[in-house]
């Protein structure tokens, strides 16, 4: 068994936690004082990055016994990653949209594309950027 990757493995658990978090502070928010529109439209974007941070993070734990290549030393690996969860955050948002009202349907779309564009961010330096993993 390969030796783990130290930065993929500090990145996983911080977009893990920060996603669950969102997600958890998504189902909190019942505050009366914000008026509805708000409230709606924050709970939305929360919803988004939530999911978007959790796809992010179960991409790097997937990837954790990666070793090498420039990626690891890339000093700008929590920038890209950052950028990462705002396609990814962006995607959700879009595929909540896309929906007339906001019903399960639109935020299980939502789940998946935060998901699943999250989980696929990994994979965008070797394509895009040209480094190695």
């Amino acid at each position: 068994m390969d030796k783990p990757n130290p930065t993929r493995s500090l990145w996983s658990g911080i977009f893990l936690i920060v996603g669950i978090f969102l997600l958890a502070f998504f189902f909190v928010i019942t505050n009366p004082v914000l008026l509805n529109i708000i409230k709606r439209y924050l709970s939305e974007i929360l919803w988004c990055l939530s999911w978007g941070a959790i796809g992010i993070g179960l991409g790097l734990y997937n990837s954790v016994g990666d070793l090498g290549g420039k990626l690891q030393k890339h000093e700008h690996y929590y920038k890209f990653f950052s950028f990462v969860w705002f396609i990814a955050t962006l995607a959700a948002f879009v595929a909540l949209g896309t929906f007339e009202n906001s019903t399960v349907r639109s935020y299980v779309a939502a789940a998946l594309a935060g998901v699943i564009v999250g989980f696929v961010g990994d994979k965008l330096p070797e394509k895009f950027f040209g480094l190695a993993r």
